[in-house]
């Protein structure tokens, strides 16, 4: 069932933001800090109601940018929902 569901989330990014879109960022501007991730990517999902995961596991996929970027972003995101509580 994982198996499914992996498929099923690579084939909505696919679809929700295609090669054209992702040549539309500027990885020059990415920031060395995950806490800066959202506010780089913020006009593109803006632009097309993605989310910053989405964009970072298309970017991913495209091998754009490495999975240390999107593991140090989750774990940047993690640590800020355990200061909320």
């Amino acid at each position: 069932m994982v198996c499914n569901a992996r498929r099923a989330n690579r084939f909505a990014g696919l679809v929700l933001i295609p090669k054209r879109l992702l040549a539309t960022i500027r990885l020059a501007d990415m920031p060395d800090e995950a806490s800066q991730i959202d506010s780089w990517l913020k006009p593109h999902r803006a632009a097309w109601g993605v989310s910053t995961e989405a964009i970072l596991l298309r970017l991913i996929d495209a091998r754009r940018v490495d999975r240390g970027v999107y593991t140090a972003y989750r774990e940047w995101q993690d640590q800020q929902r355990i200061e909320e509580e």
